[in-house]
């Protein structure tokens, strides 16, 4: 039996280098070996081969590979994008000129929070502020600040409501539908795990973009009380992230400032 040797360049797996790791193979069973092809592993010799950071992402990267390969197969990864199709669609539909911005990044945030977040939370990420969309009703409408939390609660329900319905025409199962509707219900003020991921990424992502045009809807200081609120209920982590921020306009940074200290 003949036999042939390559370097193949591998970087799906280690992100922060391209490796090249020589491969043995039998040539005549796989004649025709290329870059791009699918291969399989002799697990005791990657083991030999790669450090524990590279064994880390190998896992990492091949749970999420299969996920997707799962998703697939079930359909799940077709209805979600025809989901999120219909959701991007709504948001320009809000009063306000950053939702469409807004829950892109905070699905950006959620993924960065929670690498594995399943589809429930990400159809959740883009879909909590859904209701302004539908009803138009924002905080402008709020005349009494200390009854924000009561407000925060209503539109979360409302939005809740909304996507269950988007959810409902695609034949979504209901046990996952259930899971979307709690998530995004609990996410102002979370107490789970994924409530609390999507809370802490809906911040992060109103720190990272909302604050202008917040500011010249609501005023300076309805602008540093929401600051305020979005801040506190952070989790340490979370306020690391804000932190480092850097804010282009300085009258923001002052103003971020302010409401924090």
């Amino acid at each position: 039996v003949g036999a042939g040797k390559a370097e193949v360049e591998t970087e799906t797996f280690f992100p922060q280098k391209i490796k090249k790791i020589e491969v043995d193979w039998d040539n005549q069973a796989v004649p025709k070996l290329k870059k791009g092809d699918h291969v399989s592993f002799h697990w005791g010799r990657v083991s030999e081969i790669l450090d524990r950071t590279q064994l880390k992402n190998l896992k990492k990267y091949t749970y999420l590979n299969f996920k997707a390969w799962t998703d697939k197969r079930s359909g799940n990864t077709e209805k979600f994008d025809l989901i999120k199709k219909d959701v991007f669609e709504l948001l320009p539909d809000s009063p306000l000129d950053f939702e469409l911005a807004h829950a892109k990044l905070v699905l950006k945030w959620t993924l960065r929070l929670d690498p594995k977040a399943d589809e429930a939370l990400k159809i959740a990420a883009i879909s909590h502020d859904i209701d302004r969309a539908m009803t138009g009703i924002t905080e402008k409408d709020l005349k009494d600040f200390s009854k924000l939390n009561e407000f925060k609660k209503e539109h979360a329900r409302r939005s809740a409501r909304f996507i269950g319905d988007i959810l409902r025409k695609y034949k979504y199962p209901q046990k996952a539908l259930l899971k979307v509707k709690g998530i995004v219900e609990k996410h102002e003020f979370g107490g789970d795990k994924a409530s609390d991921v999507l809370k802490e990424a809906d911040s992060l992502a109103y720190f990272e973009y909302n604050i202008p045009s917040y500011l010249k809807r609501n005023g300076k200081e309805r602008t540093k009380e929401k600051i305020k609120f979005m801040y506190d209920r952070l989790s340490e982590r979370g306020k690391g992230f804000v932190n480092k921020m850097k804010f282009e306009d300085k009258r923001i940074e002052q103003l971020v400032k302010e409401a924090i200290l």
